[in-house]
């Protein structure tokens, strides 16, 4: 091998000569892992319990101080890169009892890398799982109400005790550790009452506690809360708590005040009260000494009442303008007061308060021209009832001694240009309603005496007055001196035996009576002028255990009223001449009335045992009252109340005549008051001879079958003129149900009732000497033995 080879090969095998750069790697893998190691050393041991106990204690205790009260904790362990947990942490506040204070699952602390490594443990997040706080408001020696008011300087030294800074110029804290709360509980105890919340996760986050409105917010969500009830009467009626829904969208803490915005309430339910939603607006919460205050400046009412509590129940909403409730808690009263505004500046305020100790209540509504509709619009009643408009403008004062369960009720105020349907007054709506009234009424429940006594009223400018008595007969007997035993307690039943006194006084102007009645209250009077003073008073009295006693006394001063004009539909001018004919739209076919039309029978058309058994039967006065029978009123009355329901009518044959000739069958007082004034107008201008023919060719007999004459075809194919007297009888008997008589007597099955009924008419005719005892006697024995008529029975499918 030549020397050049061998150099070749020997400088091969001696290597080449190591970099630099390699080098200088090597040195700083080797510095960087001794630091990692010295920095994971010294995060592991700032991560021990012991180094986290002895930095976390210190911090705690001067936050406590801060507070007012002391921190606990059972357990502290570090999570993940930065997090320190700390487990079964307890705050008790100073002079609070065990039971007063606030725990919590686990306080997580998030400081920043940085500061997990040097040790700083200044906390820039923090994370509350399970918390459950108990706040005691119970009366002790120790005034703790201090701490729950939130004084402005305790957050500031707390949140800087926690890591934050803070502006002494103007108190604001500039920085603060963010808070979650998740799966958090606090309850809210009084000696008297329980409050209950559950925020949901992550619901609940501080942003600047002393920047208006944006101190604590809820990100929208509903807050659970369960009341129960303040004191033990409303305990022992609801005794279950009452659950509801709040959320807010802020909150701001003041010395005294607490600020809410946005404030919703809802999902309120218990038993037979639901509270949809209470929105509310500029929220203030005041905490001044003895004094609790709050007030809301806008906001909505949504709720809905249970068919089970009265006629009351169903859907109700309105916007309040104002709302406050205010507490004295010394003198242990309750004030509160509502205001409501619509946009065309009518208004309504409700104010009143309640004494805890005396037990005593009032509550005043003043209006102004506010309509009330809306608010009634989704009420059951409107079922029976429908309101369309009721503006009102006036007083109404309610109060109450709950102890001694008495109640007093003040009105004065009236309805202006009101529109309302109620049936049982008129099928089609009343409008065009203006009237007011003073009115005071008293309720005694222990004694169970009611009083009502309207001592000013207006309908128009019709003035009236009323009242109304009810008395248990127990208690006039006390009032006589007599030994009777003591009154029930009966909550506001009114049982027997017991007396009732009312009365109704009222006068004015005949020519402004009708105007004063709403629209459409008596649509067949439209056409009427009247002139002339006129008043009337109305009295009734009776005794529960005495009715047939009953007094009914009526007087009426119409001698000096004067009729200018009568309305087409009922011109009796017309009506008592012998031309005129009527077209009368019956419940079944049309029916010609009058002496042109070709069945109509005049008063000298009948027999004469024909003509007084129907008076007999149907009016024994028709011949010597004025239209309207006081005897027969009061007699339905007493029948009535007997029976608890309505079993007989005290109609006139003259009521019955304006009944079928202008009117309608309903069952209202609409009607029944049209049916008094024209029969008065029918009295004053027509003979007693035409009113009783009208009302025998206008009586319904059967099926399409009007007016005596087609009577007599139809059950004894005969002329009326040849009626007998026990067909005469038959007839009448049949008057209060044609259709079910007259089909008995088709039939051979007429009730005993209907026997019974012919007979005692045919009584009264011999009483009143139209017939003569061998009439008599012989009339009876064919009724009894059903031999009513020798005719052949009609056919009657």
């Amino acid at each position: 091998m030549d020397t050049e080879s061998r150099h070749s090969l020997g400088t091969k095998g001696a290597g080449a000569p190591k970099k630099k750069g390699t080098t200088r790697k090597r040195v700083w893998v080797l510095v960087f892992c001794i630091v990692t190691f010295c920095m994971m050393f010294v995060s592991y041991a700032v991560r021990t319990s012991t180094y986290l106990h002895a930095r976390i204690q210190p911090k705690l205790e001067q936050l406590g101080e801060k507070l007012g009260g002391a921190f606990e904790f059972r357990n502290i362990y570090a999570v993940g890169m930065t997090g320190i947990v700390l487990d079964d942490v307890t705050f008790q506040p100073y002079g609070m009892t065990a039971s007063g204070s606030l725990r919590f699952e686990s306080v997580t602390i998030y400081p920043d890398m940085l500061g997990m490594f040097i040790g700083d443990l200044n906390a820039s997040a923090i994370e509350v799982k399970g918390l459950g706080a108990t706040v005691d408001f119970t009366d002790s020696p120790h005034s703790h109400r201090t701490w729950m008011m939130a004084r402005r300087d305790a957050l500031a030294s707390s949140a800087d005790a926690m890591g934050g800074s803070v502006d002494t110029a103007d108190s604001t804290l500039k920085t603060m550790p963010e808070l979650r709360c998740v799966d958090c509980h606090i309850k809210v105890s009084h000696e008297k009452a329980n409050v209950e919340l559950d925020i949901p996760v992550q619901a609940l986050s501080f942003d600047n506690p002393f920047q208006p409105w944006q101190a604590i917010t809820l990100s929208g969500e509903e807050v659970g809360a369960c009341v129960e009830p303040l004191v033990k009467e409303v305990a022992d009626k609801f005794a279950e708590p009452l659950c509801v829904k709040v959320s807010t969208t802020g909150m701001a803490f003041e010395s005294e005040a607490i600020h809410l915005n946005d404030l919703s309430v809802g999902a309120f339910e218990h038993k037979s009260f639901r509270l949809n939603v209470m929105k509310m607006k500029n929220v203030e919460v005041t905490l001044r000494g003895e004094r609790r205050f709050v007030h809301v400046a806008d906001g909505r009412l949504d709720f809905e009442i249970d068919a089970s509590v009265s006629q009351f129940s169903g859907k109700y909403a309105f916007d309040y303008r104002e709302f406050e409730l205010l507490h004295e808690h010394e003198n242990d009263r309750l004030g509160f007061g509502i205001a409501i505004k619509s946009d065309n500046d009518a208004m309504a305020r409700l104010f009143g308060g309640y004494d805890v100790g005396s037990k005593e209540v009032g509550m005043t509504v003043e209006c102004r021209g506010l309509d009330f509709a809306p608010l009634f619009k989704g009420a059951s009643f409107f079922r029976q009832i429908k309101i369309d408009s009721l503006p009102i403008t006036g007083t109404v004062e309610l109060s109450a001694d709950l102890k001694h369960e008495n109640y007093y009720i003040n009105v004065d105020g009236g309805v202006e240009d009101g529109a309302v349907t109620i049936p049982m007054i008129a099928k089609e709506t009343l409008s065009d309603i203006w009237a007011d009234l003073e009115l005071k009424a008293h309720w005694d429940a222990p004694s169970r005496i009611m009083s009502v006594d309207v001592s000013q009223g207006h309908l128009g400018k019709i003035l009236f007055s009323a009242g109304f008595v009810y008395e248990p007969l127990e208690a006039i007997e006390a009032e006589k001196g007599a030994a009777v035993p003591a009154v029930p307690k009966s909550g506001i039943e009114l049982k027997p035996p017991f007396h009732v006194g009312a009365s109704l006084e009222f006068s004015g102007e005949a020519g402004e009576f009708l105007d004063a009645l709403p629209e459409n209250f008596a649509p067949a009077l439209k056409g009427y002028k009247l002139e002339g003073p006129f008043s009337g008073k109305v009295e009734l009295k009776f005794d529960s255990d005495n009715l047939d006693a009953l007094a009914l006394d009526v007087n009426l001063a119409l001698d000096e009223v004067k009729t200018l004009a009568f309305d087409p539909r009922s011109n009796f001018d017309l009506i008592k001449t012998n031309n005129f004919l009527i077209k009368v739209n019956t419940a079944t076919v049309p029916v010609m009335i009058g002496p042109r039309a070709q069945n109509w029978a005049s008063f000298y058309d009948l027999p004469r045992d024909t003509a007084y058994t129907f008076i007999a039967s149907e009016d024994a006065k028709f011949f010597t009252h004025s239209g309207l029978d006081l005897r027969a009123i009061r007699a339905s009355l007493i029948a009535n109340l007997k029976a608890e329901k309505f079993v007989r009518g005290g109609s006139t044959i003259s009521q019955q005549v304006v009944k079928n000739l202008f009117l309608n069958q309903d069952k209202t007082f609409s009607r029944k008051f049209q049916e008094a004034f024209l029969t008065w107008q029918m009295e004053k201008t027509l003979t007693k001879l035409r009113i009783f023919e009208l009302y025998l060719n206008l009586a319904h007999w059967g099926k399409d079958t009007y007016g005596i004459r087609e009577a007599a075809k139809y059950y004894f194919q005969k002329n009326v003129r040849e009626l007998t007297l026990s067909e005469s009888l038959f007839l009448a008997s049949i008057l209060p149900n044609p259709i079910i008589f007259g089909k008995q007597y088709a039939d051979n099955k007429l009730s005993s009732s209907r026997t019974q009924k012919m007979i005692n008419v045919a009584n009264a005719l011999y009483g009143g000497k139209r017939i003569d005892k061998a009439t008599l006697d012989e009339t009876v024995s064919k009724l009894k033995d059903g031999k009513i008529s020798d005719r052949p029975r009609p056919h009657i499918e």
